[in-house]
């Protein structure tokens, strides 16, 4: 066996320097960093910021909420990302598709049972609102109005509208949309109805 020269230490170091960095990028890019953690008696949320954050500065963190052991990724809105759903031990959040942010999944999930309703509101704007630090019902909220073991009517409060959805929970459709438009004084200047999913 043959002594290494300098030129070939040079080269397996480059090597090996080459092969930490990649594997490195490819954890960082699948792994992140949390930036953010919120934890609450319910539920873990984070905000994560990944490979994709640092390539593309505009690209959305990856978020995660963990609950009832159950993790759940690509939420919309600001930590907790949960609504507490009056009347029971149940929480609403809405996660979405990573590639396709309006393709949403709205969840209701029982913290006694585990149990997860989904129910798939794609294209509605509901979600974005759920954490901020806003009074429910005022200007860019999103909100529930009522809940019953198996129906939920939720709005998004917009700056001049307000669209509110009925929820049948047995059925896990969207039975019917209403949005109100307002004018600058705060006045209903129309209203449009839907029946089932948007």
């Amino acid at each position: 066996m043959q002594p290494l020269t300098r030129k070939s230490c040079y080269a397996l170091a480059t090597g090996m320097l080459i092969f930490l960095l990649v594997a490195g990028l490819v954890a960082f890019k699948n792994c992140g960093i949390p930036i953010q953690t919120v934890k609450t008696d319910k539920a873990t949320a984070r905000v994560i910021f990944t490979g994709k954050n640092a390539i593309n500065p505009n690209s959305d963190p990856k978020t995660e909420l963990v609950i009832g052991g159950k993790t759940y990724t690509s939420l919309r809105g600001c930590p907790p990302f949960y609504l507490n759903v009056p009347g029971g031990k149940r929480v609403l959040f809405v996660t979405q598709k990573a590639d396709s942010p309006y393709q949403a999944i709205l969840h209701i999930f029982d913290l006694d049972t585990k149990a997860d309703i989904a129910v798939d509101i794609t294209k509605t704007g509901f979600g974005w609102n759920i954490g901020s630090d806003r009074k429910l019902g005022e200007k860019l909220t999103d909100y529930i109005e009522k809940a019953q073991d198996d129906r939920i009517v939720i709005s998004t409060r917009s700056i001049d509208w307000k669209s509110t959805m009925s929820v049948n929970l047995n059925s896990k459709s969207v039975e019917q949309q209403q949005t109100f438009y307002y004018d600058e004084a705060g006045h209903i200047t129309n209203s449009v109805v839907k029946e089932g999913r948007p």
